[in-house]
C-alpha cells in the first residue's frame, strides 16, 4: 500500500522485531490479487477492490520470518490514504519512505 506522500505500508507480526510487506499464502482457487484483497480486509481491516490493484511484479528472496525457506512473491501497489489498524498476527503497521530502509521503527 502506498500514500499519496510516496510513503508505503510496511508490518510487524507478532513476536518478531522485523517489518515486512505485508503478505500471505495465496488460497486454492483464489488469483494473486484475490489474496491481496483478502489479506488487507483480515490484516488491517482495509477494503480494496482489485480494479485498485496495480501489478508490480514478481520476486523471490530469502524468508525473513522462516529461515531456509524461499518466499516468491507477486507484487502489487494499492493507493491508501486512511488510518490502518492491525488485526490477527499483524503486531504493528508503519508508513516508511523508501529512502528509510534500514531505519525502520
Amino acid at each position: 500500500m502506498r500514500r499519496s506522500d510516496g510513503r508505503a505500508l510496511l508490518v510487524r507480526k507478532r513476536d518478531t522485531d522485523t517489518f515486512i510487506q505485508l503478505g500471505g499464502k495465496i488460497a486454492l482457487g483464489e488469483t494473486a490479487a484475490e489474496a491481496v484483497v483478502r489479506k488487507l480486509h483480515e490484516e488491517l481491516g482495509v477494503q480494496s477492490a482489485i480494479a485498485d490493484l496495480v501489478f508490480l511484479g514478481e520476486c523471490e528472496d530469502w524468508a525473513v520470518q522462516e529461515p531456509g525457506w524461499i518466499v516468491r512473491a507477486i507484487v502489487f501497489s494499492a493507493p491508501y490514504s486512511a488510518i490502518v489498524v492491525p488485526f490477527a498476527e499483524i503486531a504493528e503497521a508503519s508508513w516508511v519512505d523508501a529512502g528509510e530502509r534500514g531505519r525502520c521503527p
